[in-house]
This record gives C-alpha cells, structure tokens and sequence, in this order.
C-alpha cells in the first residue's frame, strides 16, 4: 500500500504539470480527492490492514491528502497570476502613443 501512494503521489506530480485552466485543476482534483477519488480508493483499504501497517500507511495517506491540496492551491494562484498577466498584457495602453488632437 505504500507503494500505491508513492505511484499516486507521482502520477499527481505529472498530472498538475499539464493543467492550464481552473476547470481541469478542479477535476484533476476531484480525481484524486473526491468521494470516488483515487485516494479515497486506496484509503478503504486501510481497514485491511495490521495494526502496525496502519501506523505507517495511515499518516502517509494523510501526508499525501494535504500535499495534493497544498499543491493544487499552489497551481489555483499560478492559474490566476497567468491570468492577470494575460489581461495586463492585452490591455495594456501606451499613454505616450499620439493620438490626433480635434482641433476645430
């Protein structure tokens, strides 16, 4: 089981890597976070386990739920400062341009 978190913690990694908008980081969350998630998944297993393996798995789970969330928050402001930037971009106005005077 803990190999399973390591291969989901790196396939999490590689995932995050190619979102590009709040939409598919939202769902790239759900996968892994959600009711049905991936995690949730190798979660119900816990109870499988011996008390020992729980100690260890458990807080690794753990461990890995809050950096999935920490990361994804990270990648929300990412998403957001691209999106100023654009729109800082595309908006700019060059107030020493010329622009013809009316002169009537």
């Amino acid at each position: 089981m803990k190999e399973q978190l390591a291969n989901l913690k790196n396939e999490f990694i590689e995932s995050i890597k190619n979102i590009d908008s709040p939409e598919k980081l939202e769902e790239l969350e759900k996968d892994f976070l959600g009711k049905k998630g991936k995690l949730n998944d190798i979660l119900k297993g816990i109870k499988d386990l011996s008390n020992e393996d729980k100690k260890v798995v458990g807080p690794k789970a753990n461990k890995l739920k809050v950096f999935i969330g920490e990361e994804v928050e990270k990648k929300q402001v990412e998403l957001q400062e691209a999106k100023y930037a654009r729109l800082e971009e595309e908006e700019k106005i060059d107030v020493t341009a010329e622009y013809p005077l009316n002169n009537k």
